[in-house]
């Protein structure tokens, strides 16, 4: 149980008045898939793919299925600096 041991550790440290460290942290972050133009994913069924040719209609039942062949937002964060204050 390493959350029970953290916590148990960090009462210890507060008891005896230890001062934490503090750190400051720089970066970026992004969207992996922002200059990505297409709708769905490259591995989508091209069935599914056509749907991109008017995604205003979701009348189609293959909606359903094409969901999860969406190019979502796909983060990274990046640690530029970190330093100890």
């Amino acid at each position: 149980m390493p959350p029970l041991t953290a916590h148990k550790d960090i009462e210890q440290q507060k008891s005896k008045c230890v001062k934490p460290i503090k750190f400051e942290i720089t970066g970026v972050s992004y969207d992996k898939n922002r200059n990505n133009k297409d709708y769905f994913r490259e591995d989508a069924p091209q069935e599914i793919k056509a749907l991109a040719n008017n995604l205003h209609d979701r009348t189609d039942p293959l909606w359903d299925k094409a969901v999860q062949y969406v190019n979502a937002p796909e983060f990274v964060y990046e640690v530029r600096q970190a330093r100890i204050i």
